[in-house]
């Protein structure tokens, strides 16, 4: 027990008081005693923290003791004094701190976190199964001691260390996000890719029936699973099939970090899924083949891929039409034309069987094609088919005959150029990029006098023994082989062509026509987008197209005449007879005023009050 201090206790001079070291057993007594000078009324518990701030052991592990007496923390130091001086030896004890991380209290129990921080960098082990006995796993009640125990434990333990990891692992179990956030924060420091703890807890994980955790160790799997692993792989994969659609996106992503484009192993898996009975888990993998089929083309996935375009779900055509236009070969190339007549019966204007059967006849024998038979009565055709009712189908399936088609094919350049009568302007623009892409520009030296129509070109063969207009600059030239018995024609147009020709010389004339004719339509959206898509083929100096844009500048708003005014700025020579006579054209008249509406009741006389023809009736009108 203290004695009595009597006066001597109501002293004010500070206390002197020298602290002994701790030492461990088997180890030397080493001369670091710490000299401290602290208040006369300090307790036991502020001189804790006083020493812990000299030596790496937190208050809650220091033992007091004095005189062979251990005291309490909010013991007064003063009573223990001898002339102003006292001895204290410290010795390790951690029954406080495991009494403070089961504490009632949420304060408390942080405060041991704390101290667990500074004995793992003393004693790992020891910290570690601290953290494994009170908390079972980072279980504390509370959210911030939980967040606090994850960055604690990730601060003081080594890389891949097995106890580590596996505490951390069950923080991606947890009900709140920044918990699972900071778990595997905690997991991306401490673990390297590949870490089959960590591995083997995600995948366990993944199948918690907690869609938030379902995503976090979705995502952390990509983070923290081995490049190329089999297991990982699959099991992200799995997650294809999940009925969260976050999770069968962020699947997707992490499937991205641990793979290539065109990996074997994730595509078989992809298309093994590809006909799943659900329609969400058959968006998603088509979502994810756009991110892993090859880019040079695959003919077996875009063969797969057809059967979905006819789907009667506008989403699932929508993805199907993209992934084609990936997943197809492109333009010249073999396998290609499934896909272009797949998108041009999406536009409304399918390819006729016969055109495929007689490409590929040209390209299993070279016989002389026969001669044309006599036409007989006229046959009606079939009428066409609509074109998709979705306008984003059909904005895609634009988009993917500029992948698939060839520049200069007539088929596609009609059919894309039809759709700039299309209900939705976003298609109207998509086919606005798509025209100098599928339309070759309008490469004529005499291109001001050359007559220009505007209508779709009809080509039929016919035999009158003129010569052709074809040159030998094409590759595919059938002029030499068939002779002049097999000739193409537009009558309109005035040129004669081989078969061969036909669609790669002077299919510029096609897609310009096309445009052409839409600058007399009634609608000026409709205008406003053949001006955008003719800019890039049309010819310079061209009286035709100077003539339609001069028309296209006396109507329409005001963006419509802008893009005219352009339009001929880019087009018009100056020098030009065009642009002397745009200059000589009088100027539009004005549109008279609009007259005022006569009133019913007007009288002759002012003097009556009613107004009429003096002065004062025209004032009061």
């Amino acid at each position: 027990q203290p004695f009595e201090l009597g006066l001597a206790g109501m002293q004010r001079a500070p206390i002197s008081v020298t602290v002994e070291a701790p030492v461990a057993e088997g180890e030397e007594d080493v001369d670091d005693d710490l000299e401290l000078v602290v208040n006369p009324f300090s307790t036991v518990y502020a001189v804790k923290n006083l020493i812990a701030e000299q030596w790496p052991l937190p208050a809650l592990c220091q033992k007091f003791v004095v005189g062979g007496v251990t005291l309490e923390d909010d013991v007064q130091l003063a009573g223990y004094t001898t002339r102003g001086r006292v001895t204290v030896k410290i010795e390790e004890s951690y029954d406080a701190l495991a009494g403070a991380l089961l504490h009632e209290n949420p304060s408390v129990r942080l405060m041991g976190i704390r101290a667990l921080a500074r004995v793992g960098r003393k004693d790992y082990g020891r910290a570690v199964d601290e953290f494994g006995k009170s908390f079972q796993g980072l279980g504390d009640p509370d959210i911030e001691n939980r967040e606090a125990a994850i960055h604690t434990l990730a601060g003081f333990a080594p890389q891949n260390e097995e106890r580590a990891l596996t505490l951390l692992c069950t923080g991606l179990m947890d009900a709140e996000a920044c918990i699972r956030n900071a778990a595997c924060e905690s997991l991306i420091f401490l673990a390297e890719r590949g870490n089959k703890v960590v591995c083997k807890a995600a995948r366990a994980h993944m199948k918690c029936w907690r869609g938030e955790v379902r995503r976090d160790a979705t995502k952390a799997m990509g983070q923290l699973g081995k490049k190329g692993g089999e297991l990982s792989i699959k099991a992200l994969c799995e997650q294809l099939e999940d009925s969260d659609s976050v999770v069968r996106i962020v699947a997707v992503e992490s499937l991205r970090r641990l793979t290539n484009r065109a990996d074997p192993l994730v595509m078989s898996e992809l298309l093994r899924r590809l006909s799943h009975k659900e329609r969400e888990v058959r968006l998603a993998v088509m979502y994810a083949l756009k991110r892993f089929c090859n880019k040079e083309g695959d003919p077996a996935l875009a063969l797969k891929i057809l059967r979905h375009i006819e789907d009667e779900v506008p989403e699932e055509r929508r993805a199907a039409a993209e992934l084609l236009a990936l997943a197809s070969p492109k333009a010249g190339a073999e396998g290609s034309r499934p896909a272009l007549r797949a998108f041009m019966a999406l536009l409304g204007d399918p390819l006729p069987p016969d055109l495929m059967e007689d490409e590929e006849q040209e390209n299993s024998d070279d016989e002389p094609a026969p001669a044309p038979e006599e036409p007989g009565e006229p046959v009606e055709e079939p009428p066409k088919p609509p074109p998709d009712e979705d306008w984003q189908v059909r904005r895609l399936a634009v988009a993917g005959l500029c992948e698939v088609a060839r520049c200069g094919d007539p088929d596609v350049i009609v059919a894309v150029t039809d759709r700039l009568e299309d209900d939705s302007w976003e298609v109207r623009r998509a086919v606005a990029a798509a025209t100098p892409k599928i339309c070759p520009a309008f490469g004529f030296p005499d291109g001001a006098t050359m007559r220009i129509t505007c209508h779709p070109h009809p080509m039929v063969p016919y035999s009158d023994g003129k010569k052709f207009d074809c040159d030998d600059e094409c590759e595919q030239c059938t002029r030499k082989e068939e002779g002049v018995g097999v000739r193409w024609s537009c009558r309109e147009c005035m040129y004669d062509l081989c078969r061969g020709c036909i669609n790669f010389y002077r299919s510029d004339r096609v897609g310009l026509a096309g445009v052409l004719q839409r600058l007399n339509h009634p609608l000026e959206d409709v205008r406003f987008a053949a001006m955008k898509a003719m800019l890039p083929i049309a010819p310079e100096a061209n009286w035709v197209i100077i003539a339609r844009l001069v028309s296209c500048l006396r109507r329409g708003g005001p963006d419509s005449r802008r893009l005219a005014m352009e339009s001929l700025l880019s087009l018009a020579d100056p020098n030009s007879a065009a642009a002397e006579a745009i200059r000589k054209e009088p100027p539009p008249k004005p549109k008279p005023p609009p007259e005022e509406p006569k009133q019913a009741d007007q009288g002759k006389g002012a003097g009556k009050g009613k107004p009429g023809k003096g002065a004062a009736g025209k004032a009061g009108t």
